[in-house]
């Protein structure tokens, strides 16, 4: 169950490096240094032990030996003691195979300091909302260069002029790293096991929903403002989501979602109250 755990832990964490990498967003230095660490480790480890692999072991050499004494025995001559050549064939396989157990021991430390070494919620509060700020800021700067165009596909900037299409172009790059951004929450999230109460994800992306007319619960069917095209999405939420688009820890996810159910269910009570009286 603890290999599952951390095998799991380990997706999460190359999932977010994966992200840096390309740009999305940034990671503590701690991170990119427990991963170059375990990269040289387990590059070490590889090469110490293919080098004790080359150098066999002292039992490839006893038969060879055995069969000198035998030659002696044959031959009535004093029995020669070999030990002496087996002890210096010894000594170089046994320091390489500590080598190989010393390279072990580090490279899991290394591993571990991969998997536990970094706090997740500094990743989401120091690093991922200042990344989902600066997304939110060049979408809104870049909604008016649009010039009202639906960006729901290309064949609609083939007339545009040139500054209007680059706007297009940029903002599916933007599109990109704000999809890339909320990968990495969730990859964090999982890191910190949550959230628990919210497990619907309903209060992920924005701190309270229905204050833009989402639905939470309920009839699925019934209309949502939000856009379903993720260009047009986008644009929505910088601009019409601005205020209630978050970058939340999962326990700020859960504590607003838990607030929301708490507020629900009064009405409910309330609700019930009034329609029967009691």
């Amino acid at each position: 169950m603890i290999e599952q755990q951390d095998r799991r832990r380990a997706t999460s964490v190359q999932s977010l490096l994966e992200g840096a990498d390309r740009g999305d967003y940034t990671v503590p230095t701690t991170l990119q240094e427990a991963r170059s660490a375990e990269a040289l480790t387990s590059r070490a480890l590889a090469e110490a032990r293919a080098d004790l692999e080359k150098l066999g072991t002292v039992s490839d050499a006893v038969m060879p030996l055995a069969k000198e004494v035998l030659e002696a025995a044959r031959a009535r001559r004093p029995l020669p003691d070999r030990s002496d050549r087996l002890a210096k064939l010894e000594q170089p396989i046994e320091r390489a195979r500590y080598r190989v157990d010393v390279l072990e021991h580090a490279r899991e430390l290394a591993a571990r300091d991969l998997l536990f070494g970094t706090d997740p919620e500094s990743i989401i509060t120091e690093h991922l909302r200042p990344a989902l700020a600066q997304v939110m800021e060049e979408v809104r700067d870049l909604e008016p260069k649009l010039e009202g165009r639906s960006v729901e596909g290309p064949q609609n900037f083939l007339r545009a002029s040139a500054a209007v299409r680059e706007a297009f172009n940029k903002l599916n790059d933007v599109a990109y790293r704000y999809d890339g951004i909320r990968a990495a929450q969730q990859a964090a999230g999982r890191l910190l096991d949550g959230p628990q109460v919210d497990t619907g994800h309903k209060f992920r992306e924005f701190r309270d929903p229905t204050a833009l007319g989402i639905t939470i619960g309920g009839d699925a069917r019934r209309f949502q403002p939000v856009p379903e095209h993720r260009l047009t999405r986008l644009v929505w939420t910088a601009t019409v989501g601005k205020d209630e688009v978050w970058m939340p820890t999962p326990a700020e996810q859960d504590e607003q979602a838990a607030a929301y159910f708490e507020r629900a269910e009064k009405r409910r009570f309330a609700g019930h109250t009034f329609a029967t009286g009691f």
